[in-house]
């Protein structure tokens, strides 16, 4: 039984979504907050996305841009990444080229949020 692309995604990204809320309601039955900085005492590249999104959609622009102000890029590059399959050739190189021109982005604001 073969699916069509439309089905396929849909179940592909039913899939991802199943996994993610499995994850968030470990850290929110358990209260451990974030793995990466609870066990290694360092603050991940995307810490603060969460807020910032709900900073941004509040219309709090200045706390958006205080706690990471590449949360819109990388939630667009996650998105980007999981359609990169459906996409023709020419939108897979800029997918691409996208996703790595955000990681690196978001890696430097990292990177100077320690000075």
């Amino acid at each position: 039984m073969c699916l069509s692309k439309t089905k396929y995604l849909l179940v592909s990204h039913a899939k991802y979504v199943v996994v993610l809320l499995a994850v968030f309601a470990v850290y929110i039955l358990t209260g451990c907050g974030c793995p990466i900085y609870k066990y290694l005492g360092v603050r991940c590249p995307t810490c603060g996305v969460t807020r910032a999104l709900v900073a941004f959609l509040s219309g709090d622009f200045e706390q958006y841009f205080s706690m990471n102000p590449f949360a819109i890029p990388l939630v667009i590059a996650v998105v980007v990444g999981f359609h990169l399959s459906a996409m023709p050739i020419i939108w897979k190189k800029r997918g691409i080229l996208y996703i790595a021109t955000t990681a690196v982005s978001n890696l430097c604001w990292y990177l100077y949020s320690f000075i």
